[in-house]
């Protein structure tokens, strides 16, 4: 008889663990701040406890929705905020996809050659499956990128270049 863990076991190493875990917390900045900004932007009061109910269980999709048409009809008023399709929405999205494609991989370590891979999985009219291989520095960029997007995004809300 084959005796199974009572638990699965992270088998990659503490330098991806601390890298993956650097995209986790610069997502939740970049999530604050895009709160802070839909606030503001809906000339809600952003220090008062009421408007994150109407924001905290928001998919991002529909944070970036919200953000993009509140932006657009503030334009013209607000002409700092033509920044937002030419800079700040680019790296908004990049800053999705990277935090995406680590977040939500299937990861998988091989000890013998050292190589990180993770598993993507769509199911869009077909079911596609890729393996890539990652590293440190790989994972870490995408930390910046989102850590980049964070203040593009904050200069727009506090009118700063």
């Amino acid at each position: 008889m084959v005796e199974y863990p009572e638990r699965s076991i992270v088998t990659l190493p503490d330098a991806y663990l601390t890298a993956i875990g650097r995209v986790c917390v610069q997502w939740g900045m970049l999530e604050q701040t895009c709160e802070k900004a839909l606030h503001k932007f809906g000339g809600l009061d952003i220090d008062d406890w009421r408007p994150p109910v109407f924001t905290a269980h928001m998919t991002w999709p529909q944070r970036m929705n919200i953000l993009e048409t509140m932006i657009d009809g503030l334009q013209e008023a607000y002409p700092h905020l033509a920044r937002y399709r030419s800079q700040v929405a680019p790296a908004l999205h990049k800053a999705q996809a990277g935090r995406n494609r680590i977040i939500h991989a299937f990861w998988g370590y091989e000890e013998e050659t050292g190589t990180a891979q993770i598993l993507s999985l769509t199911a869009r009219g077909k079911l596609k499956a890729r393996i890539d291989p990652v590293t440190v520095s790989q994972i870490n960029s995408v930390a910046d990128d989102i850590g980049l997007a964070t203040m593009l995004l904050w200069k727009l809300l506090i009118q700063k270049r």
